[in-house]
């Protein structure tokens, strides 16, 4: 979570070690104990886990894209060249 708010706002300060995390998680753990929620079925439990896990991983990598995707893009107006002419061939020319 703190890796792709860290990627997200473009602030590497966001990132926490492990002993922060551990101590996060107990954290939360105690609170999550003080109160009675409601049990949930295994099989939810793990969809819930996966979709976590993948937003995890993947979340930082869509973040990166994005920025990588804004900044080439923003870089092409600035020289005045579309990002794609270098692509571009003559109409009728065999590659």
């Amino acid at each position: 979570m703190h890796l792709m708010a860290a990627k997200f706002l473009d602030a590497e300060e966001m990132a926490i070690d492990v002993d922060e995390s551990n101590a996060l998680a107990g954290a939360i753990q105690n609170v999550a104990d003080l109160y009675d929620v409601g049990v949930i079925g295994q099989k939810a439990a793990a969809w819930i886990h996966l979709a976590s896990t993948l937003g995890g991983i993947y979340g930082p990598r869509f973040v990166a894209i994005s920025h990588r995707k804004a900044e080439e893009k923003k870089r092409g107006r600035q020289s005045g060249v579309s990002p794609n002419v270098g692509n571009l061939r003559p109409m009728g020319q065999v590659v």
